[in-house]
């Protein structure tokens, strides 16, 4: 973010302890640990629509004040039976998580290691995704206002490969906690192969639960989540005999790309192909664009939060174009200065079912419209929609 940005003067001035020079990259000193009285605080900040927390949430994601926040009430429940429950067993004193989410793993990448850290008094390093260091504005708000101890975490908003080789060096990380995209699980096995071996503990050491067993090498353990392929089609749920198919495909229309059901069609769970049986291609097609460009049932686009969503969107057209796709709705939005309008949005048809196209949109808002031999599925369609 730009310097003199205020949101990231606000987000500094909490008390959580930044990463410098990275000689000293973990927080010192014995964590308070988050007790059930202070979660209920910070459940509350988040929860209450008039607190600054949801606020702040609400404006990140454009979200009218009336709206309801995406995920937010399912990750509080989870938050809650999975860390307050039955608690794990922590990790030595002298040792240090590291966790590098991906801002597309949302909240359960970006939140969940703090809440995680605070309620087991572990230490943790987290390597905050620079594309929208703001997601954490609302939960780092949230502890703040409820006086939650953050003594015990540092933040760096910075993910290359030479501050992850540095923080290895210093050996006292058992397992390092990502979430990214696939391709990228090269390039951690690597850093951590490279890496210092775990000072202070002998091989093959159990580690706390999540991160598994240390190798007999005694480098840290990759813990891996892949930010995978959303994909999936409709073809059964359509089909049922007496379903009321545009129900379906306003539901669909909400989970491919909706604010509510996937985030704009950038997280995990967003339907990025709708496999449509033949015999109604057309009239389903009509549809789905009336609704989106007349009837207007989508919530606002998505704004394009970072660059690099952006050159996936724009990869994506290009192949697909390339591949005989034909682009039927895109929709755009402003930077921020209402110049310069960037792609939030797009819809292609006439993408083969099963071609390498169609595994692309994972976590971009691109919706793919493919024609289906359903074969017996069909059947109660054959007399057309009614």
């Amino acid at each position: 973010m730009r310097r003199g940005d205020p949101a990231r003067q606000a987000r500094d001035r909490l008390p959580v302890r930044r990463l410098g020079d990275l000689s000293n990259p973990w927080p010192t000193g014995n964590p308070e640990l988050l007790s059930q009285e202070a979660w209920c605080r910070v459940r509350a900040c988040l929860e209450d629509p008039g607190r600054v927390a949801q606020q702040d949430l609400k404006r990140l994601l454009g979200l009218d004040r009336g709206q309801a926040l995406p995920k937010l009430q399912a990750w509080i429940d989870t938050v809650e039976s999975r860390w307050f429950g039955a608690h794990g067993q922590p990790l030595p004193a002298s040792w240090a998580r590291l966790v590098v989410p991906d801002w597309r793993g949302w909240l359960e990448a970006a939140w969940t290691p703090i809440l995680r850290a605070l309620v087991l008094g572990e230490r943790l390093v987290l390597l905050a995704d620079e594309h929208l260091p703001e997601l954490l504005d609302p939960l780092l708000g949230a502890l703040d206002h409820a006086g939650v101890d953050l003594s015990g975490i540092g933040l760096l908003w910075d993910q290359r490969n030479e501050t992850v080789s540095t923080l290895l060096e210093f050996g006292v990380f058992p397992g390092v906690s990502v979430v990214g995209p696939e391709a990228d699980r090269g390039r951690w096995d690597s850093l951590i192969s490279n890496g210092a071996n775990l000072h202070g503990a002998p091989p093959a050491v159990d580690l706390a639960f999540g991160f598994g067993v240390q190798p007999d090498s005694g480098k840290p353990h990759l813990e891996w989540q892949a930010l995978t392929s959303s994909c999936r089609n409709l073809e059964k749920p359509m089909l049922q005999a007496g379903e009321n198919w545009q129900g379906v495909l306003e539901q669909a229309l909400f989970d491919s790309l909706g604010t509510q059901g996937a985030l704009g069609g950038y997280l995990n769970g967003a339907v990025g192909q709708w496999i449509l049986p033949a015999s109604h291609f057309s009239v389903a097609t009509e549809w789905l664009l009336n609704a989106i460009e007349s009837r207007g049932v989508l919530d606002p686009p998505m704004p394009s939060l970072n660059r690099a969503s952006k050159a996936e969107l724009e990869g994506i057209r290009a192949r697909a174009l390339g591949e005989g796709a034909t682009l039927i709705h895109e929709s755009l939005g402003s930077t921020g200065k209402g110049q310069n309008g960037t792609l939030t949005r797009q819809i292609f048809t006439n993408v083969r079912p099963g071609s390498g196209l169609s595994m692309a949109p994972g976590n971009t808002p691109t919706l793919l419209l493919s024609r289906g031999d359903l074969g017996p599925y069909e059947a109660p369609y054959k007399g057309g929609i009614r």
